[in-house]
């Protein structure tokens, strides 16, 4: 979907090569943090800073790491996932205060130093899910032990 100018939306479907998604699906884990937080506190800071002009550049960025993510996708390189998504991570971070918390910058370290390429808090940010991308190999090593 890209958002366009004056509201409009088109959409494009992405056609990826046959297992992509079977390989990047097998890669998800989703964790529940234990935290809920209002999205509305935390999108009130983030427009916020959209409106004096904080979070122009990262939107900006998030924008192109889409594009990156598309590119990826559609040219089978499901590898490259993790790492899009642990940028876009680091740039939504920093749109606003509230969208990540010490527990929630902990889980994500501990995954990251334990062979996590990415991942990201679902919604508004603050707690709720996390989903990550682990290589299928850490995963397997993981259920043996």
């Amino acid at each position: 979907m890209e958002f366009l100018p004056g509201g409009g939306v088109r959409t494009e479907p992405l056609v990826c090569p046959p297992g992509t998604l079977r390989r990047l699906h097998s890669s998800m884990l989703l964790f529940f943090t234990g935290k809920q937080r209002s999205a509305p506190s935390v999108l009130t800071a983030q427009r916020a800073a959209i409106l004096d002009g904080r979070a122009v550049e990262p939107l900006v960025a998030l924008r192109d790491l889409a594009y990156e993510l598309r590119d990826a996708l559609t040219s089978g390189e499901d590898l490259q996932v993790g790492d899009i998504m642990h940028r876009g991570w680091e740039l939504k971070r920093s749109l606003a205060e509230g969208i990540s918390n010490a527990e929630v910058d902990r889980l994500y370290a501990a995954a990251r130093a334990n062979g996590v390429s990415g991942g990201k808090l679902l919604g508004a940010g603050g707690g709720g899910f996390l989903l990550i991308l682990a290589p299928v190999n850490i995963m397997r090593a993981s259920a043996k032990s």
